[in-house]
């Protein structure tokens, strides 16, 4: 279909899992206005995000990471070194 995202999209619900922390952390987050900006228009009622913007804004967050899966956390170290280097 044209105009759909590439790669994963996470909505609040998602960030959660892939972030290891329980479900009302997200919604915390976005009432203090400490999310990224969404990278899509809402998604029935919800935002959304690409899952690189929210590794890369993890990767910024010690605190966030250390709650994050292992796997996850090393992802999204990757992506900060290769997106650093990158620029």
């Amino acid at each position: 279909m044209a105009g759909l995202p590439k790669g994963p999209i996470v909505g609040l619900t998602e960030l959660a899992d892939l972030l290891g922390v329980v479900k009302q952390t997200p919604h915390a987050w976005q009432y203090r206005g400490v999310l990224p900006k969404p990278d899509f228009d809402p998604i029935n009622g919800g935002k959304a995000w690409r899952r690189e913007t929210i590794l890369l804004w993890a990767a910024a967050r010690p605190q966030v990471l250390e709650k994050a899966p292992p796997p996850v956390a090393q992802e999204a170290r990757r992506l900060a070194k290769a997106k650093a280097t990158a620029a």
